[in-house]
């Protein structure tokens, strides 16, 4: 009595069928690597715009914040450029800088490494008067 051929060739379709099907579930299973999150840190040039008392931040304000904790501030139309200093506080960023004619600021703003964005207040240091809101994006 002979037997079938098809049955010797149903039973190894069926066993590549079952591994083939196996390897494609391990895929599905890993899936997509997520990308790692961009760092900032606070050295280097930032740009933005700054408002006085309760105005929109509307005119031109930049910084660059140096390693050696020095604070180059550019600020307003003219522009002025100002000299001061940074510092990193707890999770704040803390600058103080001064007017070529004497009057000294400071700002302050939250900071987190994976946002390059930073928004906060300034405000005149006494005698001088004013202050208002800001806004710099890590350039």
């Amino acid at each position: 009595m002979r037997r079938p051929l098809f049955l010797p060739s149903f039973f190894l379709f069926f066993i590549i069928l079952l591994s083939t099907a196996c390897q494609k579930e391990l895929c599905i299973i890993e899936g997509p690597t997520k990308p790692p999150t961009p760092k900032y840190s606070i050295p280097g040039g930032w740009e933005g715009k700054f408002g006085r008392n309760a105005d929109i931040p509307n005119l031109p304000f930049a910084a660059n914040f140096k390693t050696n904790g020095t604070a180059t501030v550019e600020a307003d139309t003219q522009p002025f450029y100002l000299f001061g200093n940074w510092v990193l506080a707890g999770d704040s960023i803390i600058t103080n800088y001064t007017f070529p004619a004497g009057d000294s600021f400071r700002f302050a703003a939250k900071f987190t490494d994976t946002v390059k964005r930073i928004e906060g207040y300034w405000r005149a240091i006494s005698p001088a008067t004013g202050g208002g809101t800001f806004f710099l994006v890590k350039n």
